[in-house]
């Protein structure tokens, strides 16, 4: 993932200000989305269930207060794990520019650090629907929340785990 994203930091322009800096990425030249190519690492292949059970793989505003995104983020939450992304990955400050390329290189790389921790597809499933960017364990949790959607994050899990075993 070091290199995609190294490559991708050098293809792309940077805009700073004065405490962060934040990597405005599109789909470079040679960059395949795991949503069209068929050899995928476990990961990818997680992040594409995920995007497949979340909007169908895409872009779409949520109910909830998501961004229109295909993995559903919420502000604050996509700043939280853009932001550790960026450290970890090019040892920058502050979070990133939201595109589809940007969304997808974190979402696989979020995906890589659940495997490693020993989640499984249906595990991610439930902590992206759950605790993604809090205490990102694999809750069950069922209920409305308070815009007035029904939650159910082993039903979730569920979906993201069939989709996984079907790609």
């Amino acid at each position: 993932m070091k290199t995609i994203a190294l490559l991708i930091l050098a293809l792309t322009p940077l805009v700073s200000t004065a405490r962060t800096v934040k990597v405005i990425v599109d789909y470079p030249v040679g960059w395949t989305s795991v949503f069209d190519s068929s050899e995928l690492s476990k990961a990818q292949t997680v992040a594409k269930a995920m995007g497949i059970v979340e909007t169908g793989g895409i872009p779409k505003k949520g109910a909830s207060g998501e961004m229109k995104t295909i993995w559903q983020w919420l502000p604050a939450t996509w700043d939280r794990i853009s932001s550790r992304y960026n450290k970890e990955v090019f040892g920058l400050k502050g979070p990133l520019s939201l595109n589809t390329a940007t969304e997808e290189s974190v979402v696989i790389w979020k995906c890589e650090k659940f495997l490693e921790k020993g989640y499984t597809p249906h595990e991610i499933g439930r902590i992206w629907n759950t605790s993604l960017g809090g205490a990102e364990r694999p809750f069950i949790r069922r209920g409305v929340n308070k815009h007035g959607i029904c939650y159910d994050s082993w039903a979730h899990g569920e979906k993201v785990a069939k989709v996984f075993r079907s790609l």
